[in-house]
């Protein structure tokens, strides 16, 4: 895969072999190197910057829904 490829579509296959093919949307992988560090890489297809503010707003809304925000004031949970 050169560096200039554009991703295409993403394909999900499920256990019952089962596929869907995304046209518009993101993908997160998340990668461990030999040090124990962990980065996230995002490959996205069809994506421009509303959808993107969209992505962000609906993983920080998921956020405050399962609680992973702490209250204000509170440090224990950042």
């Amino acid at each position: 895969m050169s560096e200039e490829s554009t991703v295409k579509n993403i394909t999900l296959t499920y256990d019952d072999g089962t596929t869907e093919i995304v046209a518009k949307g993101l993908v997160t992988r998340f990668i461990e190197h030999d040090d124990g560090e962990t980065t996230a890489s995002f490959d996205m297809v069809s994506i421009a910057g509303k959808d993107l503010y969209m992505v962000v707003t609906a993983m920080l809304q998921l956020g405050y829904k399962i609680g992973y925000f702490s209250k204000e004031g509170d440090d224990d949970n950042v």
